[in-house]
């Protein structure tokens, strides 16, 4: 079995918004548990900079650049951290990102 998470190193090098360190390294953004006791895995902001969302009520689509590899008959759930939506008001567009195992394009994340 293949491992569950993939980068699409070729479009994260295309992309001029990406820092060089994920460019370089693009290893680095493949989704870790932050601490022992964590639920879940994960993603980072790949991007130059800190990125203002600058209107409210709009959706920004962000790209992670990690494929996920899920084997047949299971999901993957993607939940916005507590520390997010307290600290900057930020909640996923769809509440809860349902992600297919027959998906296999780069995760976008719908923040809002």
């Amino acid at each position: 079995m293949k491992d569950v998470f993939e980068i699409d190193v070729e479009r994260l090098r295309k992309d001029p918004e990406v820092a060089d360190i994920f460019k370089e390294n693009p290893e680095l953004l493949i989704p870790v548990r932050s601490t022992q006791g964590s639920a879940g895995y994960d993603l980072i902001n790949p991007f130059k900079g800190e990125r203002k969302l600058l209107f409210p009520n709009r959706v920004y689509l962000i790209d992670s650049f990690v494929k996920l590899n899920i084997p047949e008959g299971y999901v993957a759930k993607m939940y916005i951290r507590s520390s997010l939506g307290i600290k900057r008001a930020l909640t996923l567009a769809n509440n809860v990102g349902i992600i297919d195992s027959d998906f296999h394009h780069s995760i976008k994340i719908p923040l809002i």
